[in-house]
């Protein structure tokens, strides 16, 4: 359909063109004849009237603006069709009122004056008809979007084929009143084809205007047509009953006027068969386009689901495989929902936690599984469970509880771990529990940690002896002592004092790990904390050539801690810098406030930290390399219990290294002007550490 729709728009396009081309192509050659004398140009045959010069301006002006508009020229169209109204209007006036204008013989004396009632005057009726067409050549010229554009073009085009089929008919009928109004002047054959011509033309403009792209006819087809009919009968009828006696004229004009209802009414009908034809073909093609396209739906569809049957098969296996795999894992594994309910649980959670999935809410876990603390007593709050904190989009490792109900009433130790399950698009889908059966490491640490202790506590009694006598002999109660043998005991003193260290080091670990440290909360004045282990460690610092200095100071600072163990804290880290500063070097030690915190930091002037041992610089007996423990004489425990307290003290520890340069830093909650607080409890402290901080001093890198 639309190829033919191009075809039928190709066809008016060029019938209009070609319509314009005739009519300067006549009036041209009529002009010529009148210019050349040619009478042969001028008059079909010697006893019809001529062609006027005037007509042949009038089909020149007029074809000319009929071209100018089909080539987009506004202006040169609206000159054309202008003129050619102007003509014909000019030339009625002249016929209604019997006047001369003085524009019949202004370019030529007429030499032919057949049928003419005035020498060169153009007839009536062919006025009428140029007056219709040089409208038609100015609306064609404007552009517009009217309803009323394409049927006021189509009803001037019918009037103007009907003057010029009337009067063409009257030349082969022989019937003078069909193309002469009473003793006005005869429209020339000429004028007659060129007025049918023209006509066919504006209504191909029309039509074309009026199609919009579509197919079929136009809607206002019947109405020109029945006009153009209507005219053709009406001057058909005049001219016989001027010619022909009564009733001749009378039936042929009602067979006329009949056959032309007929004929708007076939017209009519054919236009809504047509318009049902179209809709129907439409329709079925629609029709069998939705048929082809659910087709190809269900093929698609089919498809997808023989995908889906596949994919689901491999999501079968693959469940298959991973329950298999669950179920075989040494670990226990659980997953919930955004809301907490248990989608999975496999046989090791639920030998693990001693019963099965619960339909229970995450809050009452603790409760239902006999989940507590690892003190044994306290339940373990529900909040912080890795379940619950998993679903607030947490990651959570290590958490350690113990579990003990009517099913495990021996109790069981479990190390607990949790990751939040996203989609693609980071929306929370749940969360994935991971639980292990530490109970054995457990017993075995509890274990270790026994014997650690009794062999610590056996071995500082005789160790305290030694210390004591090797002072003593050193200290001259025992006389005069050979050089040589000084200098041994001396050997034996250091080592002694480091025997002593490490034992100490080991007591504050297991009390660490076993949450037994116990500390003596009360108002401390932290500057002065801080000058206290610059003094305790300047002897200390002196043996390496090194100065230790308060660089930034904050007088009258406080904060809520233990005493001791700050002093321990800082001796350690003091100690640290020292040993690790190059001979002349400076350590400096700041106190700066920090929000509502306050700030201590140690820097040295040392060869920084090893970018590949700054990970687990706060593990225990974590050293850079092997060769630090003999040339430093540390045990690597010294950062370790330096971070423990600093975190039980309610604060935090770091570090910052480059290459010539390292600090470590700790901050602890400032203590506003009046507050105090109750102290913790009594401490299990060494007189060795309250006496002498430089006993404190131990190396961790």
């Amino acid at each position: 359909m639309p190829a033919t729709g191009g075809v039928l728009d190709r066809a008016l396009s060029l019938a209009a063109t070609a319509a314009g081309g005739f009519a300067v192509a006549l009036g041209g050659m009529v002009a010529v004849g009148w210019m050349t004398g040619c009478a042969r140009l001028i008059q079909t045959h010697p006893t019809f009237p001529p062609m006027q010069y005037n007509a042949a301006l009038g089909f020149l002006f007029c074809g000319a603006g009929l071209l100018a508009a089909r080539a987009s020229r506004p202006r040169l169209a609206l000159a054309g069709g202008l003129l050619t109204a102007f003509l014909g209007a000019l030339t009625l006036l002249q016929h209604l009122f019997d006047v001369d204008a003085g524009i019949d013989r202004l370019l030529f004396e007429p030499f032919i004056t057949t049928l003419t009632a005035r020498p060169g005057r153009v007839s009536a009726n062919s006025a009428v008809c140029f007056l219709l067409a040089g409208a038609a050549v100015w609306v064609i010229r404007r552009p517009g979007r009217s309803r009323f554009r394409p049927l006021a073009l189509a009803l001037a085009g019918a009037i103007l084929a009907a003057f010029g089929l009337v009067g063409y008919v009257g030349y082969l009928a022989n019937l003078p009143q069909a193309y002469g109004w009473g003793r006005l002047a005869h429209m020339a054959v000429q004028d007659t084809v060129g007025f049918s011509v023209l006509g066919a033309g504006v209504l191909a403009v029309a039509w074309r205007e009026d199609r919009r792209g579509q197919a079929g006819l136009p809607p206002w087809l019947p109405v020109p047509i029945g006009l153009g009919l209507v005219v053709g009968v009406v001057c058909l009828w005049r001219a016989l009953a001027a010619q022909v006696p009564p009733p001749l004229p009378s039936i042929t004009l009602a067979f006329g006027l009949a056959l032309s209802a007929l004929a708007v009414w076939s017209l009519r009908m054919f236009q809504t068969e047509r318009r049902l034809a179209l809709e129907a073909e439409t329709a079925n093609r629609d029709l069998l386009r939705e048929v082809a396209d659910h087709r190809r739906t269900m093929a698609r569809l089919a498809q997808r689901a023989s995908d889906l049957e596949q994919s689901l098969g491999s999501m079968r296996t693959e469940a298959r495989i991973i329950l298999s795999i669950l179920n075989s894992m040494g670990d226990g594994v659980m997953v919930v929902d955004p809301d907490g309910k248990l989608l999975l649980f496999n046989p090791e959670a639920e030998r693990l936690l001693g019963h099965g999935a619960t339909d229970a809410p995450v809050g009452d876990w603790p409760r239902v599984y006999g989940i507590f603390r690892p003190d044994k007593a306290t339940p373990f709050p529900a909040g912080e469970l890795p379940f619950a904190r998993a679903l607030n989009g947490e990651n959570v490792d290590g958490v350690e509880v113990y579990i003990r109900n009517e099913t495990v009433p021996e109790g069981r130790w479990a190390g607990i771990g949790g990751r939040p399950l996203r989609g693609a698009r980071g929306d929370l889908l749940g969360a994935v529990v991971v639980l292990r059966d530490i109970t054995a490491y457990k017993t075995s640490e509890r274990m270790k940690d026994e014997f650690v202790s009794v062999v610590s506590h056996e071995l500082r009694t005789p160790l305290t002896a030694i210390q004591g006598t090797l002072g003593l002999v050193l200290g001259g109660a025992a006389g005069a002592v050979a050089p040589r043998a000084l200098a041994m005991l001396g050997v034996a003193h250091r080592n002694g004092v480091r025997l002593t260290q490490l034992i100490n080091d080991i007591l504050d670990i297991q009390k660490i790990e076993a949450g037994r440290m116990t500390f003596n909360r009360e108002p401390i004045d932290l500057q002065k904390a801080v000058d206290l282990a610059i003094e305790s460690n300047a002897d200390y610092a002196r043996t390496f050539g090194v100065s230790v200095a308060a660089a930034r100071r904050l007088p009258g600072a406080r904060i809520l801690g233990d005493a001791v163990r700050i002093g321990q804290v800082l001796a350690n880290l003091i100690s640290n810098a020292v040993k690790y500063s190059p001979p002349g070097g400076r350590v400096e030690v700041d106190v700066v406030p920090d929000g509502g915190a306050l700030r201590i930091a140690v820097t040295d002037r040392g060869p920084g930290i090893p970018e590949g041992f700054r990970s687990r610089i706060f593990q225990k007996f974590a050293q850079a390399d092997a060769s630090d423990s003999r040339q430093k004489g540390g045990t690597g425990l010294g950062l370790s219990i330096c971070k423990a307290i600093v975190e039980r003290l309610g604060g935090r520890i770091g570090f910052d290294s480059v290459p010539g340069k390292t600090t470590f830093h700790f901050t602890l909650p400032a203590l506003g002007d009046g507050e105090a607080g109750p102290a913790e409890g009594g401490g299990d402290e060494t007189a060795a550490r309250r006496e002498d901080p430089a006993l404190h001093a131990i190396p961790a890198r």
